[in-house]
């Protein structure tokens, strides 16, 4: 076959450039060209240290020069729409994972087939992603910069590009730097009519004249497998590829570290509109303190960068980043995210998801408010979950009354304004309107132990060493309360053997503490009486037998805060259980009774079965009112390193899911809630924390913290009793 000529080279040169999708040169244009792949997407924050793409760790791109549809295996069809940018015809997809996107995409045979143009046939097989490249050598500052000196000439060094020899198989790896390119095809395959490069690429020179002082800049490295290259079938090519690509941030300073990377304070939300109308992702960025001044900001749709200077007339960026997407088209429903950098660093904004539907809709209702009984002077929250569009307005009403500032999709009641009564929410939109199914709120006067109360807590998860110990708060308290609490606290490791579960901790230890004074400790429980007597009572299921290496106490401590931390013997690790139990005696309960009012337990999250579970029991006769809160960002405040980026919080009874959140959004009424019962505050709006209010009748519940996208960390987990 022929060498391929300048311009099938800058084809290759420029496929699935700069994020994966089909940034095509205009030497192409002229040319047939036909193309599938696959991406896996990298950012080093630091020497050996790279992590997923925050934002589109994975994608999938076809795109053609001409118009046409993509045919996947299975038999889906999708069409290549116009990209005014690359002035071709392309389609991209984007995934939190490669199960995800192998589900979505799998290998196997690709068509592409078009007016105008034979159908072409195309292979993806063999997942043969190369090895993630890395920047070898430097200084990095504490946001993830590469260091470099201002107008001085530097050489980057990179890791080489392995991971593609299978034969017949060709190779080519990439590198950008603000947008000045250098490439090589290595380990070609005679067939493919590339010679192989004498010299791979592993190293790039910059002049010094591009780096300024107090400039920040681009960097990527990309390592590419051609497991298909036809030059000869079409008058260009025919492409099957994976591709792995590294992005990294550097900082051209004189001295110091560049100062503070960005913060969002404002994330993009995720927007529903109809086709012909505008959208627009708000955020709001600060540098902060002592930073660097805000360089630039890059916007993606599906893992590819868009352009938003003015190029092209789909999209318009304001001067505080946001985005606006002009007469809005269904191809441009999917994923959008904005990474800002200055000199001190760059940050991934969390992603949004842009809804386009052909026609505006009138409101429509997925989950109704449900009735609610409670003790008087308690507090309640009725919620309604809606649609439409455009977006809905919310106005809850108390018989046929609208309450005064209940204009949002939660309704919280507390004390007087808690009145017996129907309760029902008008959801409105230009389109039309609809009223909510009525929930009925009983306030009932009973007696103080039959008022809705937390009875105990259960985290199961894995304990480890560090800050992935293994720690569980309570606290005491009430109103009125005095005296003592009596209490059953249990690390359990072997008994959970029992259930089917595997990898438990073997031999827990564990200490319940008062500020830094040790209020006891046990490591096995050697069958203790009080221990059995109190599990009796509050129904825990019971130990192997009495020689068994799991732990518990019997405490019954004055008011207060408290934290119980189990780790594992000689440092040993695996899954453990942690309950702790209301033991007051049956027919003694009373005003002033102290109350558990709150629990919480911070711990490493995992993956699958090493996912934060905490289980809760309200009991009593009437419903009861819980703050709970996921927390992962916010850690780093108070110093815990490696905390969870991400968390996910899902409440469940038994299997079925009443509620979850991602992000809490910045909620005022989460915010004055918390300040209410005590809960430290989260101070950036924009966090990705997780927060549900819900008032919940009698029962058993299981709150479930787990990273998104399968990322994992140290999370906290908290259930506030909410008077």
């Amino acid at each position: 076959m022929p060498t391929p000529s300048s311009t099938q080279r800058a084809f290759l040169r420029r496929l699935f450039l700069p994020v994966a999708m089909l940034a095509v040169t205009s030497l192409v244009h002229a040319q047939e060209f036909y193309v599938v792949g696959k991406n896996q997407n990298f950012f080093q924050t630091g020497l050996g240290t790279v992590i997923p793409e925050p934002s589109f760790p994975f994608s999938f791109g076809a795109g053609s020069a001409k118009a046409g549809t993509l045919t996947i295996p299975g038999g889906a069809t999708f069409p290549l729409t116009f990209n005014l940018r690359d002035k071709n015809y392309s389609f991209t997809r984007s995934f939190a994972s490669k199960a995800a996107l192998d589900t979505a995409f799998p290998n196997g045979t690709y068509t592409i087939s078009g007016p105008g143009f034979a159908t072409v046939t195309i292979t993806l097989t063999g997942d043969l992603y190369p090895v993630a490249p890395q920047v070898t050598g430097g200084t990095w500052n504490p946001g993830g910069a590469l260091l470099l000196a201002p107008n001085v000439a530097t050489t980057l060094n990179f890791t080489p590009f392995t991971g593609y020899a299978t034969a017949g198989v060709m190779g080519r790896a990439y590198a950008e730097f603000d947008g000045v390119e250098s490439q090589t095809f290595s380990r070609a395959v005679p067939a493919f009519g590339i010679p192989a490069s004498p010299q791979p690429l592993t190293s790039f020179a910059i002049a010094g004249n591009a780096l300024p002082n107090n400039s920040a800049h681009n960097g990527r490295v990309e390592y590419t497998t051609y497991t298909m290259a036809d030059f000869t079938s079409v008058n260009g090519a025919v492409v099957a590829q994976y591709q792995t690509r590294l992005d990294f941030a550097a900082t051209a300073v004189a001295s110091g570290t560049g100062g503070n990377p960005p913060v969002f304070t404002r994330q993009p939300a995720d927007q529903t509109t109809i086709i012909g109308s505008r959208a627009t992702f708000t955020i709001a960025v600060t540098s902060g303190p002592a930073a660097g001044q805000l360089a630039f900001y890059n916007w993606q749709f599906n893992g590819s960068y868009i352009e938003t200077n003015g190029s092209d007339p789909k999209y318009s960026r304001a001067t505080d980043g946001s985005l606006t997407i002009n007469d809005v088209a269904l191809s441009d429903a999917g994923n959008y995210a904005v990474l800002a950098q200055n000199t001190g660093g760059r940050v991934y904004s969390n992603v949004a998801a842009l809804t386009v539907t052909a026609v505006n809709a009138a409101p429509t209702i997925a989950t109704q408010p449900a009735s609610q009984t409670i003790a008087a002077g308690s507090t309640v929250v009725f919620s309604v979950s809606a649609s439409g569009m455009p977006a809905p307005t919310y106005q809850w009403r108390r018989g046929t009354t609208n309450i005064t500032g209940a204009t949002a999709s939660t309704l919280v009641l507390s004390g007087a304004d808690a009145s017996a009564g129907a309760y029902t929410c008008v959801v409105t939109n230009s389109i039309g309107n609809v009223t909510s199914a009525a929930a009925n709120l009983t306030v009932s006067t009973v007696a103080a132990a039959d008022v809705g109360r937390l009875i105990n807590l259960a985290i199961r998860t894995s304990a480890g060493t560090g800050d992935q110990t293994l720690i569980v708060g309570f606290a005491t308290g009430g109103a009125a309360a005095s005296g003592p609490k009596p209490l059953l606290i249990r690390g359990v490791g072997p008994a959970l053997n029992q259930f089917g579960l595997t990898g438990t901790l073997a031999d827990p230890v564990m200490t319940v503490f008062q500020g830094t004074t040790t209020v006891a400790t046990n490591d096995n429980w050697a069958g203790d009486a009080t221990v059995l007597a109190r599990a009796a009572q509050v129904g825990a299921f019971g130990y192997i037998n009495a020689a068994s290496l799991d732990a518990a106490l019997a405490l019954s401590p004055a008011l207060g805060s408290y934290t119980v931390q189990i780790l594992g013997k000689n440092n040993g690790t695996g899954i453990a259980l942690a309950e702790i139990y209301d033991a007051t005696a049956a027919g003694t309960f009373t005003a002033a009774t102290p109350r558990l009012v709150n629990v919480s337990a911070r711990t490493q999250v995992g993956t699958g079965d090493s996912i934060l579970f905490a289980g809760f029991v309200v009991g009593g006769t009437t419903a009861k009112t819980v703050l709970i809160r996921g927390i992962g960002p916010t850690l780093g405040v108070f110093g815990v390193t490696g905390a969870l980026d991400d968390p996910k919080l899902q409440l469940f009874s038994g299997t079925t899911l009443l509620r979850e959140n991602d992000n809490w959004g910045g909620d005022a009424q989460l915010s004055t809630i918390g300040t209410s019962v005590g809960a430290f505050t989260i101070a950036n709006a924009a966090s990705k924390d997780a927060v549900l209010l819900v008032t919940l009748p009698p029962g058993s519940y299981t709150a479930q913290v787990s990273g998104v996208n399968n990322t994992t960390g140290v999370a906290l987990v908290e259930v506030y009793d909410v008077p």
